[in-house]
């Protein structure tokens, strides 16, 4: 059996096929990770691909990238868009509230401005 990587990292280009891309890779890397915290994990990297794709610039790409820690895995959603645009949208709005998605999944949340916008998170993962 093959030793799995502490790391993942993908770039794919922000068009709508890319977070079925992402899920698809992501899962397959995170075999050690239970089905539950599996399932949270892509909720989240699914939901972050997402605004990236919907928000970035247009012919932008977006970089993934993710780390098996002592229990968690930390994941980075990484696009050419400006940070300042992440924001949480009130529960009862009818569109918007994928970051209550990563919230209510992940351990901690946060968007690190640098060159164009980082959010990460990172989940509790008793197998990691």
């Amino acid at each position: 059996m093959p030793a799995l990587s502490r790391a993942f990292t993908l770039e794919v280009a922000a068009v709508p096929a890319s977070p079925a891309t992402v899920r698809q890779a992501l899962a397959e890397w995170a075999c050690f990770v239970e089905d539950d915290e599996r399932a949270d994990l892509l909720i989240a990297a699914n939901e972050l691909v997402c605004n990236s794709v919907r928000h970035g610039p247009a012919g932008g790409r977006v970089r993934i990238r993710a780390v098996r820690g002592a229990g968690t895995v930390e994941v980075e959603v990484e696009d050419d868009g400006d940070p300042s645009a992440v924001r949480r949208r009130p529960p009862d709005a009818t569109s918007g509230r994928g970051l209550h998605l990563v919230d209510a999944v992940s351990a901690a949340w946060g968007v690190r401005p640098g060159p164009g916008c980082t959010v990460w998170f990172v989940l509790a993962a008793p197998g990691a």
